[in-house]
Order: C-alpha cells, then structure tokens, then sequence
C-alpha cells in the first residue's frame, strides 16, 4: 500500500497526523499566550522523532506553508 503524501512537498501524512494529535492537539497547554514560534517548536518535535535535520525542517516547512497546524 502506498503511503499518501502531500502532493506539493511529499511529506507523510502519517507524520502530519502525529503531530497534530502530540503537539498541535495541545497547543493551548503548550503556548497558551500563543508566544512560541512554531517553526521552532515543529522542527524540535520533528528532531526528537529521529529525522535528520534536512527532514525535519521539510517537515516543519510542510506543517506551516501545506497544512493548517502551523
């Protein structure tokens, strides 16, 4: 089976998925004055699940400009 994608950037939806329900589900209790940069706060998260650091700045690329999490 083929994972599905984002069509502009390639980025698993799988990825997306995850992060909404770990990060951007709780963004109330992680930034509730919503002061944090959330480019930053993508690319930690992305880090901390193992992607390299070209693959977790895609991911955090995809998250703010291809999606409504960012």
């Amino acid at each position: 089976m083929d994972k599905k994608e984002c069509c502009e950037c390639g980025i698993a939806y799988s990825e997306e998925e995850l992060f909404s329900l770990q990060v951007s589900g709780n963004a109330e209790e992680i930034d509730p004055d919503d002061a944090y940069d959330w480019y930053a706060i993508t690319l930690g998260w992305a880090l901390a699940k193992d992607m390299t650091a070209k693959q977790a700045h895609e991911f955090a690329r995809h998250i703010r400009y291809h999606t409504d999490l960012g």
